[in-house]
Parts: C-alpha cells; sequence; structure tokens
C-alpha cells in the first residue's frame, strides 16, 4: 500500500485526501482561500483546558459547540475596550499530537483593527495573563451552571454526590495553571493562511489508521 508523501501513514492511491494530515485538502482550502482572508497582522492563541475536564466534553458534546463563542468573546470584549472592531478565525480540536483526547480551542485574531470612529489601529496588544483568568472563570461558571441545571453528565470516576463535591473540584483545578499559548505574531499571509487551513481541514477521522485498502473497501484502526 502507498503512503503518504506527508506524513508516511499508510494512504491508498487515489484516494483525495489522506486520513491522517490531510494535506491535500489543506491546500486545496488555503488556494480558494488565500485572496479572502485579510492580509495583515495575526496573532495565533491556543485555548487548553487542564485533562481532568477532557472526559466532562466527551461526555457532553453540546459543550464543545459552546466554548469557541466563550473564546472569541473574551478577545472581543479586550478588543471593545479599546474601542476597536477586530477579524476573528477559529477551529475545534478535539485531539492533541498523541492523538488522545484533549479538546481546545485555535484561535487567530488580527492585530489591526477598525475604531468606532473609522481610523486604522495598528499594533493591538493582548495580555496574556488577563486572557487567562477570563477563560478560567467562563469555563467554570459554564460547568458550575450546567451542573446546577443538572445538564451535565460527569465521570464515574468523580464520584460526585452534591454540589460540595462539584464544586471542591471546580476549585482546585480553578487553582492550577491553565495554559493559553500566544504565539508572536505574524505578518506572512502564505503562513497565517497555512496555519489556518491545517487547524481547519485536518479530518475528522484523525485518529484512525488505514490498515487495509482492496480499491473499493478500507479497514482503519482506530
Amino acid at each position: 500500500m502507498a503512503k503518504c508523501q506527508h506524513c508516511s501513514e499508510p494512504n491508498p492511491e487515489g484516494l483525495f485526501n489522506c486520513p491522517s494530515c490531510g494535506k491535500k485538502a489543506t491546500d486545496m482550502w488555503v488556494a480558494n482561500n488565500y485572496e479572502k482572508l485579510p492580509d495583515t497582522t495575526w496573532q495565533h492563541i491556543t485555548f487548553t483546558l487542564p485533562n481532568k475536564y477532557w472526559d466532562i466534553f466527551w461526555l457532553n458534546r453540546d459543550l464543545m459547540g459552546l466554548v469557541p463563542a466563550i473564546t472569541a468573546n473574551i478577545i472581543k470584549e479586550l478588543a471593545h475596550k479599546k474601542k476597536v472592531d477586530i477579524g476573528i478565525f477559529l477551529a475545534i480540536h478535539t485531539f492533541g499530537r498523541d492523538l488522545k483526547k484533549n479538546y481546545h480551542i485555535h484561535l487567530s485574531t488580527t492585530l489591526y483593527g477598525m475604531s468606532y470612529d473609522k481610523k486604522m489601529i495598528k499594533k493591538l496588544y493582548f495580555h496574556h495573563e488577563l486572557i487567562k483568568k477570563k477563560w478560567k472563570f467562563f469555563i467554570t461558571d459554564l460547568l458550575r451552571r450546567k451542573y446546577k441545571s443538572d445538564e451535565l453528565i460527569l465521570p464515574k470516576s468523580w464520584n460526585i454526590k452534591e454540589l460540595r463535591d462539584f464544586n471542591f473540584i471546580l476549585d482546585s483545578l480553578y487553582s492550577k495553571k491553565w495554559v493559553v499559548h500566544l504565539a508572536k505574531s505574524s505578518n506572512d499571509r502564505k503562513r497565517n493562511i497555512e496555519y489556518f487551513g491545517k487547524y481547519l481541514k485536518r479530518p475528522p477521522i484523525g485518529e484512525t489508521r488505514i490498515k487495509f485498502y482492496d480499491g473499493r473497501n478500507a479497514i482503519f484502526r482506530y
């Protein structure tokens, strides 16, 4: 069986897209969107969660759809205080490099923006620690509200019997370090758009590996 020239995983000849790295789909997306996305300075931000929370998001898939708005609103609120409108691009990721569960958000924001009085503002700056504090607060608040409204399925290993038990875990995790990574800003248009494409077009079955393909049927290990 042929291998993908980019990630070296088994990839049957003729498949539109490598199911492991999605390189061809990414390249096509970049080509189709190169002129559509703003040619400006961007900052890429990765919002991650303590690993103890990963199972909650897999047990409560609806939460995955609520978190992107939280991350976007954090950045929009900070820009609003500067009276500037910005551009935001984001993608959900459900696994890490080791292919294990790891729900996190890749967000990119323009560091140029239009002020409310229609002036172009350059070199915006977003404070790292402030972003982390807001991220921790809004996620903790979301989970607490969902629990109080009896909308959460909890991992059995948590052994939660009442709100006090749940609050104890929330508080202990709140006191830990949460990783929010702010990459160095970039005005390299090609690099920025390739970054978007890589995270947007990574295959939804990226945790799989092809073991067999006969021209019609494929067997995946996952």
